[in-house]
């Protein structure tokens, strides 16, 4: 090996030729470039897959071993290139000593220009297998076809398919598509900015190939006629993204606004490949890496954050840490944002409270994606605010902000799932949370003689059973608390939001959902710069941590109270900026998060 691979240069890359006698990979020609200098190339996107058989080849004439998934594409490529098959090629396998980790920790934060750069991504699926032949020569005429249904909303989805001479629900098209679909290229995290990257990219399986573009123009196309359930395939369809319709939506939207603005920030890009598969924690953030925009690359190669030694794999969370405490450094409001989007009751032990673990936490949706959760800001100031957070040498971090509330009752459980009969017991404890409330705000919810009466029959006449009628009852009710003001309509999505999350009353007779972990005497708190209300559990007595004044502002030296971040809160009655009425500097809190 060691004569096989010379060290790379930081700006230099490895560049591959396969040489193919009688259809099998016969000799493999790695050579290095400046990457100035470097010929046109292709890049090759795959996975490594579970099946660790390798086979060996010959690469600068030394015996190599590669993975036979790898071995297989490496076969197949040249038959789908019109140029000369000297082109060379660029595979991560091959193209870096996987032996050498500092080579490794200096390229893998340059990957992204790889296959920038690259002529084209070429995309291996796989070998051919469950009618993918004829889902991939299927793509462009179905395409066609659909952009022909017109005013499709009349219509059943038999009649469009019928009327329009597209197959029936039943034929093997559409289910050889869908089959393609959940090949795990397309659910794996690396490949994310692999394909967003790419100039040009085209998917390879077996022996046939079609532009990833005529697989968005497939989707595209059947939205357009309402036919996309007959293409869409779901790999968990509890999990969105999950689903290849929103996996192929995800980088379509970020191809198109990496060509138009190149900033994507670290939480979009953690939000869109949530569910993406990978092999080591620290992945879950350097995969990432090469779609930040090139201001923060190149910070993060300045403090040389990437580190995939076997201290770091085994102590990912150190990583985690690192990477939060940078943005905290450069650019507050971007580090704020990073927090409250991972604001969730899964907590990792060995890192502060208020650092995300993204290995972990990869569940639910957080309440800072909710525009109705959304506290504003002091004085009702629309623009982004730049939050007060310093980081100590503990790694407790610093702000500043307000104590709003304390947490009274909570439910005994938070809910799960969609509010169906089987979350009744949770609706129950929120009714009789609600019904106890001795004084509710008449602008905020409405009395009970507010909310509809409940049907005692269905429209055909037959009654509804009692417990059917308490249930309608109570999710009427927290209907109201959750959208104040608005119609009595709830779609599941938005539903979800009460997923692992208490319903709770403060002592000032506010209603609300907060984290799971939530107990009574939490405090409610609205931070200088968040967006949401944050729950908060004081560590030593609640009364002590209540009152407390930053020196930074009151000019006065205070014992500082130290409090563990529970997650993200939301209350009706505190959407506009109210929690901010009256403040100011001095009236603000300096709160120590551990």
């Amino acid at each position: 090996m060691s004569s096989l691979y010379e060290r790379l240069g930081e700006t230099d890359i490895r560049l591959l030729t396969v040489s193919v006698h009688d259809g099998t990979t016969a000799s493999l020609e790695l050579r290095t470039y400046p990457r100035t200098a470097a010929p046109k190339y292709d890049a090759v996107s795959y996975t490594w897959g579970n099946d660790t058989s390798t086979t060996s080849v010959t690469c600068n004439g030394v015996s190599l071993e590669i993975r036979t998934n790898l071995f297989r594409a490496l076969s197949y490529i040249p038959n789908f290139r019109p140029e000369p098959t000297t082109q060379p090629l660029w595979v991560d396998a091959i193209c870096l000593n996987q032996s050498d980790r500092h080579e490794k920790e200096i390229h893998v934060a340059r990957m992204g220009e790889v296959y920038e750069n690259a002529t084209r991504t070429l995309i291996w699926l796989g070998e051919a297998a469950d009618d993918s032949d004829l889902a991939m020569d299927s793509m462009e005429n179905l395409t066609q076809k659909l952009l022909t249904v017109m005013n499709p909303s009349p219509l059943t989805v038999r009649q469009r398919l019928s009327n329009y001479d597209l197959p029936l629900p039943n034929d093997r098209k559409w289910e050889a598509l869908k089959v393609l679909q959940l090949r795990p290229w397309f659910f794996r995290l690396w490949t994310l900015q692999e394909i967003v990257l790419s100039k040009e990219a085209v998917l390879l399986c077996g022996r046939k190939s079609t532009f990833w573009s005529a697989l968005v123009a497939l989707h595209q196309a059947a939205i357009q006629a309402q036919l996309h359930t007959m293409v869409k395939a779901e790999a968990d369809p509890e999990t969105p993204y999950k689903q290849s319709q929103i996996v192929i939506s995800n980088v379509d939207f970020l191809r198109k606004h990496m060509k138009t603005t190149n900033v994507i920030t670290l939480p979009v890009l953690l939000a869109l490949s949530a569910d993406r598969g990978y092999s080591l924690p620290l992945d879950r953030v350097w995969a990432l890496l090469g779609l930040l925009n090139k201001r923060y690359q190149q910070y993060i190669r300045d403090a040389k954050l990437v580190d995939y030694s076997e201290a770091a794999k085994s102590k990912y969370y150190e990583t985690f840490l690192r990477v939060a405490k940078f943005h905290i450094k450069h650019d507050k409001s971007l580090a704020m944002r990073i927090i409250e989007d991972n604001l969730r009751t899964v907590r990792n032990p060995l890192l502060p409270s208020w650092c995300p673990d993204w290995h972990t936490d990869r569940g639910g949706i957080p309440l800072a994606r909710w525009p109705e959760a959304l506290v504003g800001n002091p004085g009702g100031q629309s623009r982004r605010i730049e939050p007060f957070m310093h980081v100590n040498e503990d790694s407790s971090l610093e702000l500043c902000g307000l104590i709003v509330d304390v947490i009274e009752c909570v439910t005994t459980s938070p809910g799960q799932g969609l509010l169906d009969l089987e979350s009744y017991p949770w609706l129950t404890q929120c009714l009789e949370i609600i019904n106890s409330t001795p004084f509710v705000p008449y602008d905020v919810y409405p009395t009970s003689a507010a909310i509809p009466a409940t049907p005692t029959t269905f429209a055909d006449g037959s009654p509804i059973h009692e417990l059917r009628q308490r249930y309608m009852r109570a999710e009427e009710v927290l209907k109201y608390v959750l959208y104040p003001g608005t119609i009595l309509e709830a779609s599941p999505s938005t539903i979800l939001r009460c997923n692992d999350r208490k319903f709770f009353r403060t002592k000032a007779s506010r209603l609300g959902i907060g984290p799971a972990n939530l107990k009574e005497n939490d405090l409610l708190c609205a931070m200088y710069g968040a967006r949401t209300l944050w729950a908060l559990r004081p560590f030593g007595s609640p009364e002590k941590a209540q009152g407390q004044q930053t020196s930074e502002f009151s000019g006065q030296e205070t014992e500082e109270p130290e409090f563990e971040l529970l997650g993200s809160a939301y209350t009706p009655s505190l959407l506009k900026g109210e929690a901010w009425v009256g403040t100011s500097c001095e009236s603000m809190q300096r709160f120590k998060l551990r």
